[in-house]
């Protein structure tokens, strides 16, 4: 229960009420749009506190859903509280169609393909975890549940970790009130260990995942061969037409470290400097990092797609 007066009039300051909805006009979460509140060193989702000021509390292990489909939306009468399953079953039932008009709306051109993973895209390749045949028929035996592998694609992507990284990862390495993340014997320090940062927007979704976990918990107990079958076929499902052209072979479809290219990828698009995404991906050269920011072969063939039909 909250009664904290100054955090509930510094939130409905923010607050945009219509006849309908009520659009948060706060900062928004930049992969799925969800209001992103601040008080006091503590980090929350907006409409999961609209939520807790309207009904005293969130049943554990619930997901806060929103009934009108408009993420920015704090109405507590459009947010109900359902199981994780439930959630994935609305997913099934109202959302396929409209990812993939969203997909096809995203593609200037049908032959378009692209090495970089969007933060669209990414919700894209979400879908297609969550729909893989061994989550949605009885029969399936996945080593973990649908929401692990998300949760684990999601750290990757928004942390730029190597998958063997975020395979290593206890639930002590996550420092969420301060936003680090303790990498142990990565590749470029064996023996040691480095620390990278955590978004803001992803702070209240961890510390909800993680509740689960004892501090000494390995969070993802598969393989990286495992993790590359499983974005393999939850690109292809998704329909995502992604290729990299190298010098010595071509990659058709995701793969795992593409994750962690794409986070620098976005940074530079949201104007971060070289350094500070160097820094985020651990690169102590710049030629380490060269590989993540040159213009390479997929950039010409856009180019040409576009200016020379």
């Amino acid at each position: 229960m909250i009664n904290d007066s100054e955090l509930i009039e510094k939130f409905w300051s923010k607050v945009n009420k219509t006849d309908d909805c009520w659009n948060w006009t706060g900062p928004l979460n930049y992969n799925n749009g969800y209001g992103a509140f601040s008080f006091k060193s503590q980090h929350y989702l907006a409409h999961r506190l609209s939520y807790l000021l309207a009904n005293k509390s969130i049943p554990d292990g619930f997901q806060i859903h929103h009934k009108c489909e408009n993420t920015s939306c704090v109405n507590p009468e459009h947010l109900e509280a359902i199981t994780q399953q439930e959630n994935i079953e609305l997913i099934n039932q109202s959302n396929r169609q409209s990812k993939r008009h969203v997909w096809s709306e995203i593609l200037e051109y049908e032959d378009d393909s692209t090495n970089y993973m969007t933060p669209q895209l990414f919700q894209e390749f979400k879908w297609g975890i969550i729909h893989l045949e061994p989550f949605t028929s009885e029969s399936g035996r996945p080593p973990m549940q649908a929401i692990d592998y998300v949760m684990m694609f999601e750290v990757q992507f928004a942390c730029g970790l190597r998958i063997t990284e975020a395979l290593n990862l206890i639930k002590e390495d996550f420092d969420l009130k301060h936003r680090i993340l303790k990498l142990w014997n990565p590749k470029t320090k064996k023996g040691g260990y480095q620390k990278t940062t955590i978004p803001p927007y992803l702070i209240s979704t961890l510390d909800n995942y993680l509740k689960r976990f004892t501090n000494s918990d390995q969070i993802w107990s598969i393989n990286r061969q495992n993790a590359w079958r499983y974005a393999k076929d939850a690109g292809r499902l998704a329909g995502l037409s992604i290729f990299e052209e190298h010098d010595n072979h071509d990659i058709e479809g995701v793969w795992t470290h593409m994750f962690r290219k794409a986070c620098s990828k976005r940074m530079q698009e949201l104007g971060a400097s070289r350094e500070l995404r160097m820094l985020k991906l651990r690169h102590a050269f710049k030629d380490a990092h060269d590989a993540y920011d040159k213009v390479d072969i997929m950039a010409l063939l856009k180019w040409e797609a576009v200016y020379l039909q």
